[in-house]
């Protein structure tokens, strides 16, 4: 009746469990500072993260597509780079490490290029787009913040911050649809990936509880207002950047650069610099592992 088979049915799963794992990690970015901040009541403010998402995901969401050509100009095979995804995402979940969704997938279809040798070079540009993201991130994040902390009327509870704080939430979940949900839409481009994302996000930011802001809140800086202010802002105009460029980038890599940029406006030892370094280390293993995962599944299963 409806014209879906089993191989369908079984992509609408693995797409709706990874739209609800992103949705529910990364939105925590934007519903912890908010409902700690009392800006928004805490029965709405789920919603509201969950509601801009999904507009970033249908108004732009569809800008990814192009994504996948900068690594490969062949059809990839989207079990293959679900089913690793999610296993990837599992792992990291159970050892509590932030991962970038955008560097599993591109890790992943980098791993599928390879095995049939059909990586483009423009996948360099991939690559920049990560180092980039994160370096601007940081200067936009010490640069604002250094403003801020600077103004003559403390900003701490005062209009200003309010409208920001809020803008900056909006944008924030905004671009999460857009760039990184987009890029999930691009594995398998059709109107049951686009529903399963849609019912994942609503799914994932509702009932599934991430631990990218705990980390964030206890490991990285000290986190108050103005910085999660800061963060949000400085991290989504870089996103949306290259969402534009349809190059997909990490939302929680932005995040975090943008709070080291604001640590280090106040001295490198407002940084947890351990920290830093794990992080990045976990974001050179992730798309070797994701890579490494697919090229495996392929050997074992090469007629899936």
């Amino acid at each position: 009746m409806w014209g879906i088979n089993l191989s369908v049915f079984i992509d609408y799963i693995i797409i709706f469990l990874l739209s609800s794992i992103i949705s529910g990690n990364n939105s925590t970015l934007i519903v912890g500072p908010l409902s700690s901040s009392g800006l928004i009541k805490k029965n709405y403010t789920t919603i509201f993260v969950s509601i801009f998402i999904t507009l970033g995901f249908m108004m732009e969401g569809g800008k990814m597509l192009f994504s996948i050509s900068y690594i490969t100009s062949m059809d990839v095979v989207p079990l293959y780079i679900l089913v690793s995804s999610l296993i990837l995402f599992i792992i990291f979940s159970f050892i509590s490490v932030p991962l970038s969704a955008g560097m599993v997938f591109s890790g992943s279809i980098m791993g599928f290029a390879l095995y049939y040798r059909s990586l483009s070079y423009s996948v360099l540009l991939i690559f920049i787009s990560w180092v980039a993201s994160f370096l601007i991130s940081i200067i936009f994040g010490y640069v604002i913040y250094k403003r801020i902390s600077r103004g003559k009327v403390k900003v701490t509870g005062s209009r200003f911050i309010f409208f920001l704080f809020i803008f900056s939430s909006v944008f924030l979940s905004y671009t999460l649809g857009s760039n990184t949900l987009g890029f999930l839409y691009a594995i398998s481009p059709d109107i049951w990936s686009y529903t399963a994302i849609i019912s994942g996000i609503f799914f994932g930011t509702f009932l599934l509880k991430g631990f990218t802001y705990k980390t964030i809140k206890k490991s990285i800086v000290k986190l108050n207002r103005e910085r999660a202010v800061v963060s949000q802002l400085s991290s989504s105009m870089v996103v949306e950047a290259f969402t534009q460029a349809h190059l997909p980038v990490s939302i929680t890599q932005g995040v975090l650069g943008s709070l080291i940029g604001t640590g280090l406006s106040k001295g490198y030892n407002e940084v947890n610099l351990s920290k830093v370094n794990q992080l990045i280390l976990s974001w050179v293993l992730t798309p070797l592992l994701s890579a490494f995962l697919v090229m495996v599944m392929i050997v074992i299963s090469p007629g899936l």
